[in-house]
């Protein structure tokens, strides 16, 4: 047996039997492994800091020691202090299974176990250490794991399968070390594994602390503890844990836990990312909608204005009246609960209620004295020319309203459809009522303005039948209240 463990010798074992020393040699040369085999610790040991194997198989009875102290030492020395090491017992305490997971080791065998048990197994980490990384090792490129325990040999086990997984582990000693690191790198951490058995801060109390910060909430957190009780269980899942595990653990178990909360972290995250993108998105898309609409208001109220302007040409009697129908109806629509978001449309609305005068001949719409039979029914057509004027957009639908039906009367005797109570627009009841007041209280080529008192008099007389008996009671309050005087004040 040879005293130096050459370069392309990869794995070390080690038994205190000659023949399961030979047979273990035997079956993993048919792996296509390297071996070197030994029965003596100390030379075991002395030969592995100086070329560290790929893997230690070691059994619970050796020649001069046994696999605790042998597994202790290993990891005292630099070199050994990554190795994975696989034990053999023929003991079937849990204790003494539990103290080996503690060392940090990688597997733990039965020696009873068949053949194809134990090849399956060191297989298995045969297969973790050739490849550089588990399949999911580029996807966990750059990520970064928390880790609480205060034993540092399975803390080195954690650095170990970590870095198989292409994660980086942060290794602290205690809940109190962790905390401090993860307050000091906030945005850093992408899982975090605590021991529940720790000084100073123990893992439950590392889990609350956690959870009671809105910035860690989304953290995915892997608790490992040596109870199995349902009650540890559902205490660690109430307080905020995302899973729980017991010691001692398979290496591959943990791995497969951690790859999935890795993944699911991941996917919370890009969520997350696409939530705020579509959010960013849409408040964009709504700001281009707002500046959009906005430009077209701004258009269509252009368009208004030219149009009421063509009006006060072709009726320089009503120079101001449109503004002041604009205004009237504005503080009407208020009063009659129109919202307060509509009520600027509502007014620029009104002053296109005439805009059907442009297909009335002067000759009829200055004429200067009163109309014959046949040049009034020539000017009540001013209300359907200016609802075919204004066309089928939606933009314009109250101003259609109100230019189509501001002569319609309540008791159904108006013009140009014979409308009757609420079957006339709303729009139109108060265009009709601001429009009679205006022109009651506005000087005209064929009268003198009225004063204001016989204006609302009117108005009280012609809610009889011909306007809207409850906007004019608006209207009245609203002119008696002061609430109308800056009007004839701005547009005389």
């Amino acid at each position: 047996m040879s005293s130096n463990l050459e370069t392309t010798k990869k794995i070390l074992v080690l038994d205190n039997s000659p023949t399961l020393l030979a047979l273990y040699k035997a079956e993993l040369e048919d792996l296509g492994e390297s071996v070197c085999a030994f029965r003596n610790g100390a030379e075991a040991l002395r030969v592995a800091a100086q070329t560290p194997p790929k893997l230690i198989i070691v059994s619970a009875e050796l020649e001069d020691t046994n696999c605790l102290d042998f597994i202790e030492l290993c990891r005292q020395k630099k070199q050994c202090q990554d190795l994975p090491i696989i034990v053999l017992s023929s003991s079937d305490s849990l204790e003494f299974r539990d103290l080996c997971f503690q060392l940090g080791v990688a597997d733990f065998i039965p020696r009873k176990a068949s053949q194809e048990y134990l090849l399956n197994h060191i297989q298995q980490v045969l297969d973790r250490i050739d490849k550089p990384a588990l399949e999911t090792s580029n996807a966990f490129q750059g990520i970064n794991v928390l880790v609480a325990e205060d034993s540092a040999p399975i803390r080195a086990l954690y650095r170990v399968l970590l870095a198989e997984m292409g994660a980086t582990a942060q290794l602290c000693a205690d809940g109190q070390e962790a905390l401090d690191y993860l307050h000091q790198n906030p945005d850093t951490i992408d899982l975090v594994i605590t021991d529940l058995e720790m000084p100073r801060v123990t893992g439950q109390e590392l889990l609350k602390r956690i959870r009671n910060s809105p910035r860690f909430s989304s953290i995915p957190i892997i608790v490992v503890t040596r109870f199995e009780a349902l009650e540890t269980a559902v205490d660690l899942l109430r307080g905020g844990a995302t899973d729980y595990i017991h010691k001692p653990f398979r290496p591959e178990e943990l791995q497969a836990r951690i790859t999935t909360h890795l993944y699911n972290s991941r996917l919370l995250k890009e969520q997350q990312q696409l939530s705020k993108q579509l959010r960013e998105l849409n408040d964009s898309l709504e700001q281009r909608v707002y500046e959009r609409t906005a430009e077209l208001n701004d258009a269509n109220k252009e368009m208004i204005l030219k149009l009421a302007l063509v009006c006060d040409f072709k009726d320089e009697d009503t120079g101001n009246h449109i503004n002041r129908v604009r205004l009237y109806c504005e503080e009407l629509a208020r009063a009659a609960g129109i919202p307060e978001d509509e009520l600027e449309h509502f007014g620029y609305s009104s002053m296109l209620h005439d805009v059907g005068k442009v297909g009335i001949p002067d000759s009829i719409l200055k004429k200067p004295g009163p109309l014959d039979e046949a040049e009034w029914a020539i000017m009540r057509t001013h209300t359907t020319k200016g609802s075919e004027l204004l066309g089928d957009r939606e933009f314009f639908k109250v101003a259609r309203e109100i230019a189509q039906h501001h002569h319609e009367r309540v008791d159904g005797k108006g013009y140009p459809d014979g409308l009757e109570g609420d079957a006339i627009p709303l729009s139109a009841r108060i265009a009709a009522v601001v429009d009679v007041f205006d022109a009651l209280t506005s000087k005209r080529c064929y009268k003198e303005a009225w004063t204001i008192d016989q204006a609302l008099d009117e108005l009280n007389r012609m809610s009889e039948g011909h306007l809207d008996a409850q906007l004019v009671e608006k209207m009245c309050a609203l002119q008696r209240g002061g609430q109308l005087d800056y009007i004839k004040e701005r547009y005389p």
